[in-house]
């Protein structure tokens, strides 16, 4: 007798099932979806908390050369907000002080904001070219800020 023959009324156990899952898969699992929750959760906090930033570029970037007068009242709320509390004293000299801290302004562009910001706009004196570089710089200062409280 052939020992195949033999096989032929042995019956064959089902094919192991991936579910349920062990409960190791249930553990890694349970640890990736509250990973992912916590980084959703700080994401969305981080976006909510620069709504500010995105509000102050988009009306800095619609500044036309005439209404120069309202970039110092942008940067004056950017740096409020981000500070959450400031001495109203201190306001706009120390938001000035601290742009030319971080940015290093080119003496043109920092004499051409304390103008605009402490003059009347007859003695501006600032041509096209030096206002689109002032709204750029002043852009990339809104975007890239951080403020230490005082």
């Amino acid at each position: 007798m052939d020992d195949i023959s033999q096989l032929a009324g042995l019956i064959m156990p089902e094919q192991v099932s991936w579910w349920p899952l062990a409960i190791g898969w249930w553990w890694l699992l349970s640890a990736i979806f509250i990973c992912s929750c916590f980084v959703a959760m700080r994401r969305w906090h981080r976006w909510q908390q620069s709504s500010y930033r995105r509000e102050a570029v988009a009306q800095v970037e619609q500044l036309s050369q005439q209404q120069a007068a309202q970039l110092p009242t942008i940067l004056g709320k950017v740096y409020t907000v981000s500070l959450h509390h400031v001495c109203a004293a201190k306001w706009p000299s120390s938001v000035l002080e601290y742009l030319q801290q971080q940015h290093a302004l080119p003496a043109e562009q920092q004499s051409l904001l304390q103008r605009i910001a402490f003059q009347a706009p007859e003695r501006w004196s600032m041509t096209a070219d030096g206002f689109e570089q002032l709204k750029q710089t002043t852009v990339a200062w809104i975007k890239e800020h951080r403020i230490e409280p005082i």
